[in-house]
């Protein structure tokens, strides 16, 4: 239920705001956000989104536990909303 409330928000806000360029400028954005991660927290944020691994798998890759990988990830998930927003001069 929950990643469902997510999934719609997430395509409302995409076609509320990203619409006019197809997303590419928030996809750039995106993408050097990443690309100035840190060593593990890059690793988690590409292992768990473009690879789709798990958290368990995660935490073992990384010598980690699966509550660590967690908190990385939220983290890292919020910093990354902040940097794609101050690239494209939006403030949430």
């Amino acid at each position: 239920r929950r990643e469902v409330l997510l999934a719609e928000f997430v395509e409302a806000h995409w076609c509320e705001v990203e619409a006019a360029d197809d997303g590419e400028g928030w996809l750039d954005a995106l993408r050097e956000c990443v690309a100035g991660l840190d060593g593990k927290v890059q690793q988690a944020v590409q292992r768990a989104y473009r690879d789709g691994e798990d958290r368990r798998t995660i935490a073992v890759a990384l010598g980690l536990k699966e509550n660590g990988v967690r908190t990385l990830l939220q983290r890292a998930r919020a910093a990354l909303r902040e940097c794609v927003e101050r690239r494209l001069g939006r403030t949430s």
